[in-house]
């Protein structure tokens, strides 16, 4: 059984195998396509007043932009934005407010990298990085099972951190410090 709705299609024999983070994308996927159809048509419904000389509909839809991979805290998701054009009226063109034009990843995760680099990785301290993606308190997550993933997470970062570098060559080093100009009072 397959069913086709805003350019995604699902065969749903397929979806039983799936696991759960997938069939959260797939319906994350499926709710962005329909929110940019109901926005494009709620631009489009805007400007049904203006006609073209014929007396046609003066601003239509004109197929979709190029799909592109969107990072959200599910995963990178496959975005297909609809287009319009005016065919005589100079207007601005649709323009989505849920994926901007040069969008690549969600605002939520761009505002929680930096914390999973400051925190996360220099500090040892994963839980503001993992309330900023997941919420204050998720459901299904205690505090102990918060501690349990807080302990893998330091063990992989072990892991990670006492790696063989003997192979590896690298061309740079960064350095990073803070230097503070003080006086004390025995040099003046």
């Amino acid at each position: 059984m397959q069913r086709e709705s805003s350019h995604i299609t699902t065969d749903y024999q397929t979806e039983d195998a799936l696991g759960l983070e997938q069939i959260a994308r797939i319906g994350a996927q499926r709710m962005l396509a329909i929110a940019l159809e109901a926005e494009v048509d709620s631009y489009i419904q805007r400007f049904s007043h203006l006609k073209t000389r014929e007396g046609k509909q003066d601003v239509v839809r004109n197929g979709y932009h190029n799909s592109r991979k969107v990072m959200t805290g599910l995963g990178a998701l496959e975005v297909t934005v609809p287009r319009t054009r005016s065919r005589e009226v100079e207007i601005e063109r649709f323009s989505s407010a849920l994926v901007p034009k040069y969008m690549r990843r969600s605002l939520e995760l761009d505002d929680a990298l930096p914390l999973f680099y400051l925190g996360g990785l220099s500090n040892n301290d994963f839980i503001p990085c993992f309330e900023k993606l997941f919420g204050q308190k998720p459901d299904g997550m205690s505090s102990s099972s918060i501690t349990r993933l807080k302990k893998a997470w330091q063990g992989q970062m072990m892991e990670w951190r006492k790696r063989d570098l003997s192979d590896c060559r690298y061309c740079y080093l960064w350095v990073d410090g803070i230097h503070f100009n003080l006086r004390l009072e025995e040099g003046r």
